[in-house]
Formats: C-alpha cells, sequence, structure tokens
C-alpha cells in the first residue's frame, strides 16, 4: 500500500520531482491512472462530485485496492487454495 501511495504521488502529484518528465511522457501516468480507475470512480459515487472524489476518501480507497491486491497474490504464492482441496 505504501508503494502505491508513493507511485500515486511520484507519477500523478504536481510536487513530484518526476511532474516535468511526466508532462511529456504520459504512458506511465496513464496505465498507473488506469489501474487505479476504480477507486477514482467509487469514491466520486461515494463523495458525490463530479469533479472526483476528496483526497482522504481516494487514498482510503486506492490502500483498499491495493490491500487487496497483494492479500489475493499472497494467497496464491502461499499455496492456501492447496490446503482446502
Amino acid at each position: 500500500m505504501v508503494v502505491a501511495l508513493l507511485l500515486t504521488w511520484l507519477l500523478l502529484g504536481e510536487t513530484s520531482p518526476l511532474d516535468e518528465y511526466f508532462l511529456w511522457h504520459v504512458g506511465v501516468p496513464n496505465f498507473w491512472r488506469a489501474l487505479n480507475a476504480a477507486p477514482f470512480i467509487i469514491g466520486s459515487v461515494i463523495s458525490g462530485s463530479h469533479a472526483g472524489p476528496h483526497r482522504a476518501v481516494f487514498i482510503t480507497l486506492l490502500c483498499l485496492q491495493w490491500f487487496i491486491v497483494g492479500f489475493v497474490i499472497s494467497l496464491l504464492l502461499s499455496g492456501f487454495s492447496r490446503k482446502f482441496k
């Protein structure tokens, strides 16, 4: 989750040291935005804003998304599914 938050700031943040580079090289930031579209859309629905979710809501949903992704990957790598067959 911490890595996801750091990547979000580095790729999309206005105060990021890489902001000027990604102004002209948009492939990686656009891919990151696509990966995090669900927290953005759900946050917008929750906050009722067409301009985007409140920052705290987005960060919470972003952490939840990447926690779930990490949990599922750890289950797959640990062989959890084989234990219950």
